[in-house]
């Protein structure tokens, strides 16, 4: 009260932390990348080896990467490292590093000595994103074949002692991923690049929920694996004149025939297939998916929210690896470096700190859910409740579109973030749409809340960026 007796208003400050502009964060990230190297090279590497540590924002970690071959750093001091870094993420950042280094700077005969180490740790370390950046480096280096050949005794079809990942009977690695729980997808207002700007509905960011460890094959589906499941089909030659370039033109209805004939080469009985046939014995309109999919174990379409959180793998960024478009020219094969001709062998761009390939670029990928706008109240109540037409084990028709993910040889550059999402009618062939495997990873006997022994636990964060949470790799 004041001293008339009248009430005075009371005034409060709010001050909030301004918005630094992602420009400036890039600058400031190269400029540490710089410092860094250049500490190293006066014997101050005690002060780098920690920026190589995977965090939300892993720009700067990207760009130390890259920075060790061109400012001359010594392969020596990173071949030192790896001998006795014993923090994973580190680890997988030190081995991408050595793929970086030429032939000059690291020789063919010191490669030589060093690619049986590698493929020790290719076939033995339990970290699929160590396998990962081993595949990458050792392809760099020419050794296609020792990889192929591992790949052959690998095969087991499980994932043994406490290895993340495993080689199924067709030789294809997949990634064995704990559940986050509660995640939010899509895209902040103020990404860069974003569906229709701030405003934009497509990409609006709603909550979901994973609650089961799930596996995601580490590469996009190849010509030569689709091929051997339907030898005739009619795919762009053009856009993967190479057997070991992702399959193309691929429809919806085909991605998911395919994943129950891989089931039936595998070894996976019946009732544990995610996908029914219509009533004419086809993987065509009418069709369901079945309603327990994610209590199933055979092979199937990722859904979008496993396929965002993969491809994020912990960070907060646009992009897997940071929030520039500089840097997809080391990450991604888009229109900005492949100028719409063709696509890439898979694996031929670094993964992410999960071991996955090209979740930016080469082709779009199917998945398994029908397209929603979230930014309608009942359509994110069912992303969050979960009570989907799949769920329900509504049959599939030609006007349910279902969502894509990834971006493309031929999409804008701006697409190629983690929350871009597209769309397709099941039926559609779209001349640069493939896919990859998921399946549900179902706990052994006694196993705590879905993740081995001897598996890292999944540890939620959450980012004072917008709305994120991820589980922190490493």
């Amino acid at each position: 009260m004041s001293e008339t007796g009248t009430e005075s208003p009371l005034t409060t400050s709010v001050w909030h932390r301004p918005l630094v502009p992602e420009e400036a964060k890039d600058r400031l990230a190269k400029r540490q990348a710089n410092a860094a190297v250049a500490l190293l090279r006066l014997g101050r590497e005690q002060k780098v080896w920690p920026i190589l540590h995977h965090c939300p924002d892993p720009r700067t970690r990207s760009y130390l990467i890259h920075r060790f071959g061109p400012l001359d750093a010594d392969p020596q001091q990173v071949l030192t490292q790896l001998d006795t870094q014993g923090e994973v993420s580190i680890r997988r950042a030190l081995i991408l590093i050595l793929g970086e280094f030429s032939e000059q700077q690291l020789l063919p005969v010191v490669r030589e000595r060093l690619s049986p180490r590698l493929l020790d740790l290719y076939a033995n370390d339990p970290d699929p994103g160590i396998h990962g950046a081993v595949a990458w480096t050792l392809r760099r280096w020419g050794h296609q074949a020792e990889l192929q050949r591992a790949d052959r005794e690998l095969a087991t079809g499980m994932a043994e002692g406490n290895r993340r990942w495993y080689v199924n009977g067709q030789g294809q690695t997949l990634v064995i991923i704990p559940p986050p729980g509660e995640i939010v997808i899509g895209s902040p207002p103020n990404e860069v690049g974003r569906e229709d700007g701030p405003e934009g509905a497509l990409e609006m960011q709603h909550r979901v929920r994973i609650g089961h460890k799930f596996e995601l094959k580490a590469d996009e589906t190849t010509v030569a694996e689709f091929l051997r499941f339907r030898k005739e089909f009619s795919y762009r030659k053009r856009y993967s004149p190479k057997s070991d370039c992702p399959i193309n033109n691929v429809s919806w209805y085909e991605a998911v025939s395919y994943r129950n004939w891989l089931n039936e080469q595998e070894g996976i009985a019946k009732e544990q297939w995610c996908y029914l046939p219509n009533d004419q014995g086809e993987y065509a309109p009418g069709m369901r998916i079945a309603r327990d999919y994610l209590r199933r174990t055979g092979y199937r379409l990722p859904t979008e929210a496993e396929w965002e959180f993969a491809c994020r793998a912990g960070s907060v960024t646009s992009r897997y690896y940071g929030q520039s478009p500089e840097l997809d020219n080391r990450y991604a094969w888009t229109v900005q470096n492949g100028l719409a001709r063709w696509t890439l062998p898979v694996g031929t761009f670094k993964p992410n700190d999960l071991g996955l390939f090209d979740m930016h670029g080469n082709v779009m990928e199917w998945c398994q859910d029908r397209f929603r706008d979230y930014s309608m109240p009942d359509e994110a109540a069912v992303a969050e409740s979960h009570q989907s037409d799949d769920a329900r084990n509504e049959p599939v028709n030609d006007q349910q579109m279902r969502v894509s993910k990834s971006t493309s040889i031929v999409g804008d550059p701006w697409n190629v973030r983690s929350a871009y999402r597209y769309r397709g009618f099941p039926n559609g062939h779209y001349h640069v749409w493939g896919f990859r495997l998921a399946r549900t990873y179902l706990p052994d006997e006694g196993s705590e809340s879905g993740i081995d022994a001897g598996t890292d636990r999944s540890r939620v964060l959450r980012c004072s960026l917008p709305c994120f949470v991820a589980v922190t790799l490493g």
